[in-house]
């Protein structure tokens, strides 16, 4: 069964984010799933947003769909990276 791998918000590394979908699923979408730390710098293990299926075209694996490029970029909603704990908005993001 293959696992959907996670990419480290600090290095980049990529790992098993331990989430296992079955042999016969399919057009599972994820969105924003957190995958514990990275094993290489203890930084958060993020899963990147699409839909993924257990098999591909390629010939097995885990296949996915709708690849989305990775961002740094935070969301205006979202807390601010300064860690003041305002939104982004209201604190580095306002114009």
């Amino acid at each position: 069964m293959p696992a959907v791998p996670a990419v480290c918000t600090n290095c980049g590394a990529v790992f098993s984010s331990g989430i296992v979908l079955g042999d016969s699923l399919s057009g599972v979408s994820m969105s924003g799933s957190t995958a514990g730390t990275c094993p290489k710098c203890g930084g958060m293990g993020l899963v990147r947003g699409g839909v993924y299926s257990s098999g591909s075209s390629s010939g097995g694996g885990l296949g996915r769909a709708t690849p989305r490029p990775p961002t740094n970029d935070p969301s205006p909603s979202g807390p601010c990276p300064c860690g003041g704990g305002k939104k982004y908005k209201r604190c580095h993001g306002a114009a």
